[in-house]
């Protein structure tokens, strides 16, 4: 085997894939985590029932840890069948796309939040 041969090559696009891989495991996560925080706040805001709260928290912790453990498997496939079609890059760019774009809505909404509180407290 050559310096350079084209197994090296693959090699080094799985080893990038599993580590891009874990830093998606971790925005989802982080998604899960801030979508929780939306749901959460604006249970606050609209000053519904503290037990619908939590029966409604607990209800997403269980849904969203399924989503998420499913999510960990499928992109996990994904980005190895990226690495086999040598098309890592662009599946590379909707995985953390889409991830990125949705941590901002939720930060858009937490901001609204944040609004919505003082503009009816002020």
């Amino acid at each position: 085997m050559t310096f350079g041969s084209k197994n090296e090559n693959r090699t080094f696009q799985y080893l990038l894939a599993y580590i891009l891989w874990f830093g998606a495991i971790l925005l989802v996560g982080l998604d899960f985590l801030l979508l929780r925080s939306v749901i959460s706040q604006w249970y606050i805001v609209l000053n519904l029932p503290a037990s619908a709260h939590k029966a409604v928290d607990r209800f997403y912790i269980f849904f969203a840890g399924a989503i998420w453990l499913f999510l960990i498997f499928f992109i996990e496939g994904y980005l190895r069948a990226g690495v086999e079609k040598a098309t890592l890059l662009s599946r590379l760019k909707v995985v953390y796309g889409r991830g990125v774009v949705f941590a901002l809505c939720m930060v858009i909404l937490l901001a609204a939040v944040e609004l919505y509180v003082r503009l009816v407290a002020g």
